[in-house]
């Protein structure tokens, strides 16, 4: 960020007597925020806005008539932007993963109650009652058993392609 614009931010602040807080109430942010500010980083479009309207000055105020200045006042702020979006980007994705993670293991639980059964019914065989089905323990296990495995692998190829489009889009967005 200009310097410039970090020090008319402080200058505006203390023109009117306010401390960082009392400045962030009044545009509606924390005195953390006020300071980052201060320090050099930009507020975004939406904060500025506000600035501008409480303190009465125009956008001016801040870039100046000169068009570079506000151009490049405008690619800072998309780059803030984006670099926001790509942090909620990561926590999603790692969100997606944390439940694909969930899913597996309780898929695994399934796999491993199937595999007990099938093996403690198949040394005691019963029927067991289905709408008009007959089916062994063994049986009945065995087809929860083989959609378990299946929705395992599935899960796990969905996990890695997710894990390969996140690393893609990372390597992309250095490009």
């Amino acid at each position: 960020m200009d310097k410039s614009i970090a020090e008319k931010i402080r200058d505006l602040r203390k023109k009117h007597g306010l401390s960082q807080d009392e400045f962030g109430s009044r545009i509606g942010v924390s005195r953390q925020a006020v300071s980052k500010w201060e320090l050099g980083t930009w507020p975004d479009t939406e904060n500025l806005g506000r600035i501008c309207k409480e303190f009465k000055v125009s956008i001016t105020y801040f870039f100046g008539d000169d068009e570079n200045a506000c151009k490049k006042a405008a690619e800072e702020l998309a780059a803030t932007k984006n670099a926001e979006n790509s942090a909620l980007r990561t926590q999603l994705f790692i969100i997606k993963l944390a439940l694909a993670i969930l899913g597996l293991i309780v898929l695994l639980i399934v796999i491993t109650i199937g595999i007990i059964s099938i093996v403690i019914s198949n040394n005691n065989i019963e029927t067991v009652y289905i709408s008009n089905w007959h089916l062994s323990g063994s049986i009945t296990w065995t087809t929860i058993l083989i959609v378990a495995i299946i929705l395992f692998v599935f899960l796990c190829i969905a996990i890695v392609i997710m894990i390969y489009r996140h690393i893609k889009k990372k390597r992309d967005n250095r490009s």
